[in-house]
């Protein structure tokens, strides 16, 4: 994630961690320092056992509340996606990512258990109820761009990452405010100028003899 970053040093990248609850880390910022910083936090130490994806969608969807439509927009949400969400939350989540236009992409790290993301023969039912394929079906019944991904190595990871950079990649309209134009030199040029042509003229005056 902090090489996809490094990568794209014109997006605008904000960030949420989620546990038992999200934790809105980074608002919009292209400040590469900010960015890498918020991507290591997110790093350290062991997350918490109760996983509420569906709130850490909907902080993540809030991001793009009130701004301008000036680019691609993307959630991409890293998990193991061990929750079920709630119909209420589901329907919150599509409308949101449906008002804001948001693709969203799965990077689904498996945990120890897990048969993935995609029906495979000999799968038991409670293999086809598993939480992260009920999301799965989620996402896919949404109507908004998603793709999801299974990382079960790094280089799955990295392949995950630049295919997403290939997808994601629409111009970046944004307005910059710059400085106003300081005039001050300018203006104590004419007045060194001045000053310089009355000096000019007071040595040329012709004194009257007494």
């Amino acid at each position: 994630l902090a090489e996809f970053s490094l990568r794209r040093p014109e997006d605008l990248v904000g960030m949420v961690l989620f546990s038992s609850a999200p934790i809105p880390v980074l608002s919009f910022t292209q400040k590469q320092d900010m960015i890498q910083a918020a991507i290591a936090a997110g790093g350290v130490g062991r997350g918490l056992s109760e996983t509420e994806i569906g709130r850490g969608l909907l902080a993540a969807a809030d991001y793009f509340d009130q701004r301008p439509y000036a680019g691609s927009r993307l959630i991409l949400m890293v998990s193991d996606g061990g929750a079920q969400l709630e119909p209420e939350v589901r329907q919150r989540l599509t409308t949101l990512f449906k008002r804001h236009r948001i693709a969203l992409s799965w990077i689904y790290i498996r945990s120890a258990g897990s048969r993935g993301l995609q029906a495979q023969a000999g799968d038991s039912e409670a293999m086809e109820t598993a939480p992260e394929r009920s999301l799965h079906r989620f996402f896919q019944s949404t109507g908004v761009p998603y793709r999801a991904y299974e990382a079960e190595d790094p280089e799955a990871l990295q392949q995950a990452i630049a295919d997403v950079g290939r997808m994601q990649n629409l111009p970046i309209q944004y307005q910059e405010m710059l400085p106003r134009f300081d005039f001050a030199p300018r203006c104590y040029a004419a007045a060194a100028a001045g000053c310089l042509l009355l000096f000019a003229a007071a040595m040329l005056r012709i004194r009257r003899w007494p």
